[in-house]
């Protein structure tokens, strides 16, 4: 059995059977790995869609990381005098500019009392005011451990979650690619350099 936490509370599912190697949907889903690659330079007459880059982020938000904490802030920038001071502070690449939109992955700096709070208040406003007594128990423990270890550790160990934010977000870029494709296959698998998507 496997237990989901949530705002409708906890609810029990059957576990989920392992996919063989073999299996089809194994096999989409490396396809669509396939489709995650570096872009080195952009259409900017082409814009992703807000629903793409919605699903995108719901993607990251959506991502598993230590003890729930989150500890990063996921930033989109659209405005166009921002992406191009980043991109002077980014070397001049012209992804940043020539792209529909950036996401800034920003990990937290250091974990503190309120920042670890926070968490436990928003669990609270969405769950409802009864988990509060629980969860104050759990993380005060953890604030236990957090908050005695220095400042570079925490940094560290915040970053490593960004990150698995940013997997999630890439995955979900590589599967709306991989959509996208099966509409125009087999052209766009010969011209996989030339599609107008990436996440950066």
């Amino acid at each position: 059995m496997c237990l989901l936490e949530g705002p409708i509370g906890h609810k029990y599912i059957p576990s989920i059977e392992f996919i063989p190697p073999s299996s089809k949907g194994n096999q989409m889903f490396y396809e669509k790995l396939d489709w995650r690659y570096a872009t080195k330079a952009m259409d900017a007459s082409k814009v992703v869609s807000a629903e793409k880059i919605e699903r995108i982020v719901d993607a990251a938000r959506r991502a598993p990381t230590s003890s729930g904490l989150q500890p990063f802030q996921l930033i989109l920038v659209t405005n166009n005098d921002i992406r191009a001071k980043l991109s002077a502070a980014a070397f001049g690449q012209k992804q940043i500019t020539d792209g529909t939109a950036v996401l800034v992955f920003a990990a937290w700096e250091n974990y503190t009392d309120e920042n670890i709070s926070s968490v436990v208040d928003l669990h609270a406003e969405i769950r409802g005011e009864e988990v509060r007594e629980a969860l104050n128990g759990y993380y005060d423990n953890l604030k236990g451990m957090y908050l005695a270890r220095d400042a570079r550790t925490n940094f560290e160990h915040a970053a490593r979650q960004a990150y698995i934010a940013l997997g999630f977000a890439l995955m979900a870029a590589a599967e709306r690619l991989a959509r996208a494709a099966e509409k125009s296959a087999p052209f766009a698998r010969q011209h996989r350099d030339r599609c107008e998507v990436s996440c950066a």
